[in-house]
């Protein structure tokens, strides 16, 4: 299963905007290309920075949030759901 992008940055998912910065500027420290030497620290590094866009704009979080994280993000199937095109 596929990490949401609330636990990408482990933060709840009614967490605000600063608990969502304070927590990638944390995770970025970590994960940095420049810094990490774990093997996959540059795809985790865009992961975590896509996982901060997504979560710090209204309107992409709302969509993200009434999606699932496998529908937004194209990790699930194409089983019925998904958005309205009334």
């Amino acid at each position: 299963m596929t990490e949401t992008y609330y636990e990408v940055l482990g933060v709840d998912p009614d967490a605000d905007e600063e608990e969502i910065e304070s927590a990638y500027r944390s995770l970025i420290h970590e994960w940095h290309p420049d810094v990490s030497d774990h093997p996959d620290a540059r795809e985790h590094f865009l992961l975590i920075k896509e996982a901060r866009e997504v979560l710090t704009d209204d309107a992409e979080r709302k969509r993200y949030d009434r999606l699932g994280h496998a529908e937004y993000t194209g990790d699930g199937s194409a089983t019925g759901g998904g958005e309205s095109t009334d």
